[in-house]
């Protein structure tokens, strides 16, 4: 009689429910908080959106530069260099004055990519065909929770936390209706090209353009993707360094929600985000191409990482300006490294220098305005009086002491990129502790002009696109990308002492545990005592800016409402007036507008200040006999007053026969908030 065996049935290990367990929760969080917020669910959108275009692109680059690596990382690796190369072919179109039309954009980096690798069907042919579970699973653990971590600061904000977020916001406004170069609202004749690095304002305006969706609500979302990008690309730049070590990258990707981190996140950062990943995307190539063994490869690698550093340059310069020196620096003391061979990785260096060099160069002539000098004697010691007490408000006492000693593993072992990160934490410890060592670099891009105003970390005039590296924020994040690597060499090295436990569970997964329960407690100390900023804005204020947005048109608007000096109870200046053009999403006359106007774009108008203090006094003595002649002068259509300023500024208003009152917005214990229409 013949037996039919029965197949068994394959189980699912312990180790894929936990994996799958862990995505399940992440997503279900993700869900829950999309209909409970106000922003979660717009965020999650656009992190789809995201995923989706750039993702055909970083396949065909992952597959050209990757062709030896199995589907599982090839995944995760497109995933990591599909935004900031797409990024970068953005930023060309724009620079070549392609319209910020969406479909032309995207079908660049979506569309042709799919017809590139359906024509070169050879590329989707793995040489590994395997596919690990956790390579895919434990890297989309880390993205979800860093998407989830990000998503949750901006949750129920009406604007983004801290006002540094207002200068390219307003940008991004200007771009939206006027594509590229845009006009400035003092000047109407005046073609103004952006001094502030475009990369990341082109990405925002192009994905509200697509969902239809507010500019500013668009950058929050933006600017919380990139942020998870980037600790997505930590986990892959430890992966690599690590000998593929996916448990060493998972530890390296969850620090990077550390308190340096947030609080920089958190303090209207949004710019940074793309070019932390940017440069990041920039060490995994660079690493890559140094352990390439065919040199035409290496080459292409290297090609590509002086292209996506530029993209960093195109973000955001300060970060770019940090590892440019330690690259520098890099390239003169590579001969520490173990492992050498020195034509080959000269060579690596070289090509990758170069082709940085030769993309940034075009902007930088477009860009780079007139230059002051640096007064060093002035700024080494407002440095000595900020930076260094900083160190312990931004960074967690014990995550330091582990990075220290991560950094001392760096040079112990002596790997290549090892030693590329020992040596920009070293240099940039120097650059803090003595800032007089920006004397060595005589660029006219290096140059800067600080200002006597500290505003936790604002300090400085941008009059070129290279300035602006003299906050102490600047100082402790260029960290950011060092410190979780650093920390995890430390705790691996911990954990590999510890061998005793015969418990046979614990024994197997210990790692896991002790791991997971010090990361937990690491987070929720460090979510504790990151800065929380307030709601920046009034809800009376918002609801009635609002009003522009359904009842005016961009070119027909220009709206007066200049910044005066306003406290809250609590003592906290409040800036609604920089707020007005980006609710509205309209051209206004505000304190931020002019001074993105005079320090982020190319105006040849000497008398704009002239004509901004004649508003500011006409605003507040709205009675006097020339005022409708010089808001008509201005173009000015409409004039808004915050709840706080209707108390004195009210009755002055409701006498003057050339206002209509338009529209208006009441809280009993918030005030009143209006807008006038000049007749």
């Amino acid at each position: 009689m013949h037996v039919i065996p029965i197949k068994q049935k394959k189980s699912i290990s312990k180790e894929a429910c936990i994996l799958f367990g862990a995505i399940f929760v992440e997503v279900a969080f993700i869900i829950y908080f999309s209909f409970t917020t106000k922003n979660i669910y717009s965020n999650s959108i656009s992190l789809l959106l995201i995923a989706i275009i750039t993702f055909p692109l970083g396949l065909l680059i992952s597959r050209l530069l990757f062709p030896q690596e199995s589907i599982s990382e090839t995944i995760v690796i497109s995933l990591c260099l599909g935004l900031p190369f797409s990024a970068w072919v953005w930023g060309i179109l724009a620079f070549s004055m392609v319209p910020l039309n969406p479909s032309i954009y995207f079908s660049v980096t979506f569309v042709l990519p799919i017809c590139l690798l359906i024509y070169l069907r050879r590329l989707l042919k793995f040489k590994v065909e395997r596919f690990e579970l956790k390579e895919i699973c434990v890297p989309c653990i880390v993205f979800l929770l860093a998407f989830l971590w990000h998503s949750l600061i901006f949750a129920n904000s009406n604007v983004p936390t801290d006002v540094d977020s207002q200068g390219p916001i307003f940008i991004q406004l200007l771009m939206k209706y006027q594509g590229y170069p845009i006009v400035s609202p003092f000047s109407e004749e005046t073609k103004a090209y952006i001094n502030y690095p475009p990369g990341f304002n082109v990405i925002v305006v192009l994905f509200s353009k697509l969902k239809m969706s507010l500019v500013y609500k668009e950058c929050m979302a933006i600017t919380a993707i990139c942020g998870s990008y980037f600790v997505l690309a930590i986990f892959l730049l430890a992966y690599f360094i690590a000998g593929k070590n996916i448990f060493f990258a998972f530890i390296a990707g969850v620090l990077t929600l550390n308190r340096a981190y947030l609080s920089q996140y958190n303090d209207g950062n949004t710019t940074e985000m793309l070019s932390f990943l940017s440069v990041t995307c920039f060490l995994i190539l660079l690493h890559c191409a140094f352990n390439e063994r065919t040199k035409k490869l290496s080459i292409i690698i290297a090609v590509s990482a002086g292209i996506v550093f530029s993209v960093s340059a195109f973000s955001q310069t300060e970060i770019f300006n940090w590892y440019a020196i330690s690259f520098a620096v890099f390239f003169l003391l590579y001969l520490v490294s173990k492992d050498k061979s020195y034509f080959k990785d000269y060579s690596v260096l070289a090509i990758t220098a170069l082709t940085c060099i030769i993309v940034i160069v075009p902007w930088l002539i477009i860009a780079c305005g007139n230059h002051k000098t640096i007064d060093f004697d002035n700024l080494f010691t407002q440095c000595a009086t900020h930076l260094i007490p900083a160190l312990k408000y931004w960074h967690n006492p014990v995550f330091i002491i582990l990075s220290v000693m991560g950094v001392g593993i760096f040079f112990f072992y002596r790997q290549k990129m090892m030693v590329f990160l020992g040596i920009h934490a070293l240099i940039m410890a120097a650059l803090i502790i003595h800032w007089k060592f920006y004397r060595l670099m005589g660029f006219k891009w290096f140059q800067f002009a600080p200002t006597q105003n500290w505003s936790l970390g604002a300090n400085g005039n941008f009059t070129t696109p290279f300035e602006f590296p003299n906050t102490f924020t600047i100082g402790w994040m260029s960290f950011t990308i060092v410190f979780p690597i650093a920390t995890a060499y430390t705790l691996i090295t911990i954990f590999g002492f510890i061998k005793e436990i015969k418990i046979v569970f614990i024994e197997k997964y210990k790692t896991i545990f002790i791991s997971m329960i010090f990361l937990s407690v690491f987070q929720y100390y460090e979510y504790k005592n990151y800065i929380r900023y307030p709601e920046w804005l009034l809800e009376t204020d918002y609801q009635t800016l609002k009003w522009f947005q359904k009842n005016t048109t961009f070119n027909d608007c220009l709206i007066l409402n200049p910044r005066n000096p306003i406290k809250l109870a609590n003592g906290v200046d409040y800036w609604s007036a920089d707020w007005v053009p980006i609710i509205a999403e309209r051209r206004a006359i505000s304190s931020r507008s002019f001074d993105t106007a005079n320090f982020q774009m190319k105006i040849a108008d000497p008398n704009i200040v002239n004509r901004r203090n004649e508003l500011i006094d006409v605003y507040n003595n709205i009675l006097r006999p020339d005022a409708y002649d010089i808001l008509k002068k201005s173009n000015i259509s409409h004039i808004f007053i915050s709840a706080l300023q209707t108390g004195s500024l009210i009755q002055d208003y409701q006498k003057a026969s050339f206002l209509d009152l338009v529209h208006y917005y009441s809280v009993p214990s918030l005030g009143t908030a209006v807008i006038y229409k000049v007749k």
